[in-house]
């Protein structure tokens, strides 16, 4: 049992040591500083591997160089042994008023929005100056103390910016309701991990509820991975738009299409500190990172289990990036509609979206995914019908579509009535698109049609295709040959929603 602990001005400085409670990784201890004639807190953390005693090492020099008011004081870090264990310790300041668990769970009510931003502000701040040197990545309630002035702590998952999560120490990389998707497929490590897990913190504040809540790691790496952040609004009617799109870009699913760095998200909430009603007129992309599958099936009687969970796999995608696109239509709508007093747009979602104001309707439908599987097979039968054909014999494999090669993963159409009932309106085609083999979820993309100069009686605005229409003027689109039809190919944006919906309100 250790009594007692060397200090910066003494071999015995730590005195009378009293288990707390346990961490993450370690125990926390009471102690009395002899010298200071004051309490702190002891963090002794057991380790037996050379490279947690390298890393650990490495966080605890880190860990005594940081200095702010929100990021909890490290006095002192050194390393001692008890019945042949060698133990670093880490002396901190004491925080007797617990921490944002104890906070929110002793609140019944709301936490009143004003304060809740110059919380989540504070966090911010103790968290930018922390990114300075290290990544946090177990951010969670618990490791946030205090409850007026709010200080992180708990250092101790932390490694260094740009080591890969795939060598990460100890026992695990986070709790599993704040993980960010990368944790769960060990991806590098980067500030985008921290911003993820303080976005789950940001909703529970404001909700008193985590947005994942699965009953088992598998549930909730389910979660984390393929399911959207519930709508803050259906919680509390008070949070403005900004804060919602905030909280939501800070949690998308891709790291990159996050905030690059806590500072970005101080600027927004400090501007909502100032005017906490003010709302954010642009809507941000949400953009989600690949998970990838991380168990393999050995045995040959599972093999089928294993074809099973793909397509399940497969199936989620497809559903959350429909829900995706579909989002980004509502959120326009609901921002218009908002500033109505008369006649609201209405909108009603079934496998697409349907969208009516007065007499007109906008359509967002989605073609079946397994058409782009059976369109890449008869146009590879065709290549080879062709060899054989012309020259007795298939001389080399024909050439994957412009489909295969764009890693065209869905396809549907947006458009807006505008003639007749064979007409085919104003509007595009979607293509969601992987931009790599390892880009699980992919980009929204549109594909615009007009008729060129070649074609009689030219229609100059852009309008869809059905398939399997789309798919033949998409081969030809792509290789910018001369033709009937021009095509216009581009990531979907803002502007382009907004085209449809004033086409629809004309």
């Amino acid at each position: 049992m250790i009594s007692q602990l060397k200090g910066p001005d003494s071999e015995n400085q730590y005195q009378n040591l009293q288990f707390h409670k346990r961490g993450g990784i370690g125990e926390i201890y009471i102690a009395n500083d002899g010298v200071k004639s004051q309490k702190v807190a002891i963090k002794l953390i057991p380790v037996s591997d050379p490279d947690d005693y390298n890393l650990l090492k490495t966080e605890s020099s880190i860990a005594t160089s940081i200095f702010h008011e929100n990021v909890i004081e490290t006095y002192y870090t050194d390393e001692t042994s008890e019945g042949g264990v060698t133990y670093i310790y880490f002396v901190m300041e004491l925080i007797e008023e617990g921490n944002l668990r104890n906070f929110l769970t002793s609140n019944p009510d709301s936490i009143p929005l004003c304060q809740a931003i110059d919380m989540m502000i504070q966090i911010c701040k103790g968290l930018e100056e922390a990114h300075k040197k290290i990544i946090h990545r177990d951010l969670k309630p618990e490791n946030i103390l205090g409850n007026t002035t709010l200080q992180i702590c708990d250092f101790g998952l932390a490694k260094l910016i740009d080591s890969r999560t795939r060598s990460r120490t100890f026992k695990g990389s986070g709790t599993l309701p704040y993980m960010a998707p990368e944790c769960w497929t060990f991806d590098h490590n980067s500030p985008a991990m921290d911003i993820y897990s303080l976005g789950i913190i940001f909703f529970e504040i404001l909700t008193k509820k985590l947005p994942f809540d699965g009953t088992n790691e598998n549930e909730l790496k389910d979660q984390h991975l393929f399911q959207q952040l519930p709508d803050l609004n259906t919680f509390r009617s008070d949070v403005p738009i900004k804060l919602v799109e905030l909280i939501s870009k800070m949690t998308n699913k891709r790291a990159s299409d996050r905030y690059g760095t806590v500072t970005e998200v101080l600027r927004i909430l400090e501007s909502l500190e100032i005017d906490n009603k003010s709302e954010d007129q642009s809507l941000k992309e949400l953009a989600l990172l690949a998970a990838q599958k991380t168990s393999h099936k050995k045995q040959a009687d599972l093999e089928q289990q294993k074809k099973a969970e793909e397509l399940e796999e497969k199936r989620k995608l497809i559903e959350f990036s429909k829900d995706e696109v579909i989002k980004h239509f509502i959120s326009r709508i609901k921002l218009i509609n908002e500033n109505l007093e008369n006649d609201k747009i209405r909108y009603a979602k079934n496998n697409g979206l349907l969208v009516r104001f007065h007499d007109k309707e906008l359509n967002v439908m989605f073609f079946p995914s397994s058409d782009i599987d059976q369109f890449n097979q008869t146009q590879i039968e065709r290549g080879r019908q062709f060899q054989l054909e012309r020259h007795g014999m298939i001389l080399s494999q024909p050439e994957p579509t412009n489909i295969h090669k764009d890693n065209v993963k869905l396809t549907g159409k947006a458009s807006v009535a505008t003639g007749g009932y064979y007409s085919p309106g104003y509007g595009f085609n979607l293509v969601l698109r992987g931009m790599n083999e390892q880009d699980i979820y992919g980009e929204w993309w549109i594909a615009s049609f007009t008729d060129s100069a070649l074609t009689p009686g030219q229609v100059y605005e852009f309008y869809p295709l059905d398939i399997p229409e789309f798919y033949k003027e998409y081969e030809i689109g792509r290789t910018r040959a001369m033709h009937v039809r021009n095509m216009e190919f581009k990531k979907l944006e803002v502007s382009d929603i907004d085209k449809l919906i004033r086409k629809l309100l004309e």
